[in-house]
């Protein structure tokens, strides 16, 4: 007599409630993935649009590392509290870090005031190209300071080859950005000087 094991395999109750677990699972993996996206996308951008605020602050403070000087009774700096003229190896735009003079400026437009630096291109006779940067928030007061002799100034005019200190951006009270000049303030005069009596550049 041949008898059949009713034992094996699953019965359909088993198998729905197995694929009703799985699809609930499922359906939480999805729902946990996709707010993982979204945290990553939202620090994501949070990131970006710091590091964009920072990249004018990064451009300002750069060109002014890297500020030159060449005769020593060539004036190659003039700032005011609203721009500033100098030589840099390190414009903004510039990949090749070649010399040229910059000027960062602070302009007012409408009820906003904008920060925007102005360079000539190489190649190319008297054609100066202004940038803007950054835009500061409505009714701030904004000024270039120069540091000279140990104080700060709202401009600085030398008469001959020298360069400030530091130059620093204010807004109202409080400081911008600030940049130090890596480079030896005052134009080196060359030992040759006393023998040939003059310095030619």
């Amino acid at each position: 007599m041949i008898t059949f094991n009713k034992s094996l395999g699953f019965t359909m109750v088993e198998l729905l409630v197995v694929l009703v677990i799985t699809g609930m699972t499922t359906s939480l993996l999805v729902t946990g993935l996709s707010t993982t996206w979204q945290n990553f996308d939202r620090l994501s951008n949070k990131n970006l649009t710091q590091s964009q605020g920072q990249l004018p602050k990064s451009w300002f403070i750069k060109s002014v590392n890297a500020a030159l000087l060449g005769h020593p009774d060539k004036p190659m700096f003039e700032g005011t509290s609203e721009s500033f003229v100098f030589t840099t190896f390190m414009t903004p735009n510039d990949a090749l870090k070649r010399p040229q003079e910059v000027t960062w400026q602070i302009n007012t437009k409408g009820e906003n005031t904008v920060l925007s630096f102005s360079y000539y291109e190489w190649g190319q006779a008297k054609r100066q190209n202004k940038v803007d940067v950054w835009q500061f928030s409505e009714f701030a007061y904004i000024t270039f300071e120069y540091l000279v002799s140990g104080s700060w100034n709202d401009s600085f005019s030398p008469e001959k080859g020298e360069l400030p200190k530091a130059i620093r951006i204010k807004s109202d009270t409080q400081v911008w950005a600030m940049a130090t000049v890596h480079r030896p303030t005052m134009a080196d005069m060359p030992p040759e000087i006393p023998m040939f009596g003059k310095y030619e550049f």
